[in-house]
């Protein structure tokens, strides 16, 4: 004989746990898409110290944040002759659900790469936190970055022409 009372409650509670997966994909979504906006006003506002730099010495300024082809997920950043010489993305890693990442690229004149890092974004729904990873896919938790700290990381690395 069939337990339709057991039945229905196992089918139930699998329904149940599959809209619980599905919100918090979403709402981690949403929170990734406002740390890579946070990201990107923090980038605004370390170009416009740099640049207030950069013009006391009549040097090239930095060009940016842009977003290219209004592409959600990318931002692009110019230096001088470079157009884009930065350009962050957000990705999500392969076979490691919950775990993202910023990844970060300079480029030269011809668009060549000539240095990337990553930042990895781990947690779900408002418990977002970025690292720098010690390996690729695995955060060094002991220090935590603040979107000011990755913008000053980036436009640091600008203007040496590496990420340190």
């Amino acid at each position: 004989m069939v337990d339709y009372a057991r039945l229905i409650a196992e089918e139930m509670t699998r329904r149940d746990s599959a809209i619980a997966i599905i919100d918090s994909q979403a709402k981690r979504e949403i929170e990734l898409h406002s740390l890579f906006m946070n990201v990107e006003f923090s980038l605004g506002d370390e170009v416009a110290k740099a640049n207030h730099e950069l013009d006391k010495r009549s040097s090239p300024n930095i060009g940016g944040p842009v977003r290219p082809d209004k592409n959600e997920n990318e931002i692009e950043l110019s230096f001088g002759p470079r157009n884009p010489c930065f350009r962050l993305t957000v990705k999500s890693a392969e076979g490691l659900p919950g775990l993202s990442k910023l990844h970060a690229e300079l480029l030269d004149e011809a668009g060549t790469i000539i240095d990337q890092t990553d930042f990895e974004i781990e947690g779900n729904g408002n418990d977002l936190s970025v690292y720098k990873p010690i390996v690729e896919g695995s955060p060094n938790r002991a220090s935590a970055l603040t979107a000011a700290e990755i913008g000053q990381e980036v436009v640091t690395g600008i203007i040496r022409g590496r990420f340190a």
